[in-house]
């Protein structure tokens, strides 16, 4: 239980990291989607879950006009990285960054549909997952040191 309640008091920590960064770097790391990676790959489908609605909901609140796709996708994103950690090892640095590479691409096609529909835009998931590179190739690159750092408190189970 208290290993849980440090995974939510971490995703607090991360959302803060990430609103201090996003006002700094344009091209800061999305910790709040490592933070609902690891928790899935690493904690299973129901921490992927939890974690995932709970990092669904303050993103949104903290964003233009997200939550209502916040609130689906990011749960959505926890019980699939559990998914993809059942098919890939994700103790393999390799597999981490092709398991966040995955799901940083279906966060950002998801919010670019979202926008398109949303606002009658006419915006390109291939031109928006292009102009976000940095974002997301810092996010891929930063999620294998977020991992290894979060697995030294999970060596044993609750």
């Amino acid at each position: 239980m208290m290993k849980r309640l440090l995974l939510y008091a971490i995703l607090v920590l991360a959302v803060t990291l990430q609103l201090l960064l996003m006002t700094k770097l344009s091209w800061a790391p999305d910790l709040i989607l490592v933070m609902v990676v690891f928790a899935g790959a690493f904690r299973g489908a129901a921490d992927g879950l939890f974690v995932g609605l709970a990092a669904g909901v303050i993103r949104g609140l903290f964003s233009v006009d997200t939550l209502p796709i916040d609130i689906f996708l990011f749960p959505s994103i926890g019980v699939l990285s559990a998914g993809l950690a059942r098919l890939f090892y994700p103790q393999n640095i390799a597999n981490q960054l092709l398991i966040t590479l995955l799901l940083v691409a279906a966060v950002i096609s998801a919010h670019t549909v979202y926008f398109n529909i949303s606002a009658k835009n006419d915006v390109g998931v291939l031109g928006t997952l292009l102009g976000s590179s940095w974002t997301v190739m810092t996010t891929v690159l930063i999620s294998p040191f977020v991992f290894y750092s979060l697995k030294a408190f999970w060596k044993e189970e609750d």
